[in-house]
């Protein structure tokens, strides 16, 4: 399961939330106006290098392009330590996560955009393995 880089319960809908009026949530293209900024964030970063998107990172460039300040990098450790992750799960979950923070139009990681790729990610093995990124 370490080769996914997303594993996210989906719950069914509820009739009642088909059937309300629509709500303050964001709207497909407000989605797609941040999704086109994130696109844009990553060609910046990205010029003159072989990647075009995040997820392309090879892990030697992981650390370069997903660079942590000292509270992301202790977070990062923590995690790390307390789900025994393997290196690709590591290295999966700061590509998230700098996706994340592109998303959000964050110039850097914050322990917000980690916390919610480890979010994305399912570490405690409810549906496959024992949670730990190595199997």
């Amino acid at each position: 399961m370490d080769r996914i880089d997303l594993n996210i319960e989906v719950l069914p809908a509820r009739i009642e939330s088909l059937q309300e009026a629509a709500s303050d949530e964001e709207r497909s293209a407000q989605i797609l106006k941040r999704v086109e900024q994130a696109w844009a964030m990553q060609d910046a970063r990205y010029s003159g290098t072989v990647y075009r998107y995040n997820s392309q990172l090879h892990d030697r460039d992981v650390e370069r392009y997903c660079a942590l300040e000292a509270e992301e990098r202790m977070l990062m450790k923590n995690i790390y330590e307390q789900y025994d992750l393997s290196a690709r799960t590591y290295h999966k979950i700061l590509k998230v996560a700098r996706t994340i923070a592109d998303l959000s139009g964050h110039l850097r990681i914050t322990t917000d955009d980690i916390s919610e790729a480890v979010f994305y990610k399912c570490l405690d093995g409810r549906y496959w393995g024992s949670g730990n990124g190595k199997g």
